[in-house]
């Protein structure tokens, strides 16, 4: 979503948003994704108060200075309350940013096969809906090996 105003100058162009309990492996995944497909992004990461807290793993993988960590505490949690605290911290985001992506942690933004020659910087800069909901492909997590 593209929001103008006379005096608004964005801080940057992308922003990406998870939420996130207990989740080091698909997180550092995640990160460094993002990190590596869009170099000056904003990462914010809501802890859902995980027993090993996120900041604790975002400075084992050297991120501090590249994230922001939102602590929340453990309260009862479904898919509504999750939903509602992303959308809310992606509307703020966007008084900041052009373009925001928010995704669960174990969910990346990927070219399609036919567009994978584009970066996917320039394929999110040249999107003029307002909204966009990509389609999602499940891949199997082989736990022993990964």
């Amino acid at each position: 979503m593209k929001i103008s105003w006379p005096e608004r100058q964005p801080v940057q162009r992308f922003c990406c948003i998870t939420m996130v309990k207990d989740e080091e492996l698909f997180l550092e995944q995640w990160a460094n994704h993002y990190i590596r497909e869009l170099p000056d992004c904003g990462i914010m990461i809501v802890d859902h108060g995980s027993k090993v807290p996120v900041v604790e793993t975002i400075a084992r993988l050297g991120l501090s200075g590249r994230v922001s960590v939102i602590a929340m505490p453990g309260f009862p949690f479904d898919d509504q309350t999750k939903s509602a605290i992303l959308s809310s911290l992606a509307g703020a985001a966007l008084c900041g940013y052009e373009t925001v992506i928010t995704s669960d942690v174990d969910e990346i933004l990927i070219p399609m096969p036919s567009t994978a020659a584009t970066p996917l910087a320039d394929l999110l800069d040249g999107e003029t809906a307002t909204f966009v909901a990509p389609t999602g492909v499940e891949f199997i997590h082989n736990a022993d090996l990964e």
